[in-house]
């Protein structure tokens, strides 16, 4: 259903509210003219905390909601969940952290996944694509850029120091409860 508003206040006002109570159903609302994605993730690593994957799908527009998916009320699937508005298309596979990364929305480019070009798929193509700077036509070696972070794609810093930067949620530097009980 299409419903319009009398004045972009009104409008502010009734989707501040989320969802309307129509005939005792509750109706969620959407802003029809600024479309929000839904992006799906899958094969990250276990340890790559959310955080990661946060901060690189920000190169691509501006994230809303994020999200582990799950089969039951406590196991995770692998997959994962961002809202976001989509300002320039994101690749179907990238390099984050060492990790290649998929990704997946509707209406997607088609691209490949070696290079990122639009006019031909992997299985066709003889060209590569940069890891550090993510552009087609070169690899990291041969790469102009300076050599970027890559968790973020900042350049002020080195992947072992990016704020975002990833690790091993089964070691801490502190003795877990269990570990401090034996002790």
């Amino acid at each position: 259903m299409v419903v319009t508003f009398s004045s972009k206040a009104v409008k502010d006002a009734a989707l501040n509210e989320h969802s309307i109570s129509i005939a005792g159903c509750s109706v969620l609302l959407g802003d029809c003219e600024n479309k929000v994605s839904i992006v799906k993730t899958c094969e990250l690593p276990d340890e790559m905390p959310d955080s990661v994957v946060i901060c690189r799908l920000a190169h691509y527009g501006r994230i809303i909601s994020f999200q582990c998916d799950r089969v039951e009320d406590a196991i995770l699937n692998g997959v994962h969940t961002v809202r976001m508005f989509i300002e320039q298309p994101i690749p179907a596979k990238t390099f984050i952290a060492g990790e290649f990364v998929c990704f997946w929305y509707p209406s997607q480019p088609k691209t490949c996944c070696n290079c990122g070009s639009e006019d031909h798929l992997a299985a066709a193509c003889k060209s590569q694509r940069s890891f550090n700077c993510e552009r087609p036509g070169h690899c990291a070696k041969q790469c102009d850029m300076p050599a970027l972070c890559r968790v973020c794609l900042a350049d002020s810093h080195e992947t072992s120091t990016c704020p975002f930067n990833y690790y091993s949620s089964n070691v801490t530097g502190a003795k877990s409860a269990k570990h401090a009980e034996m002790s």
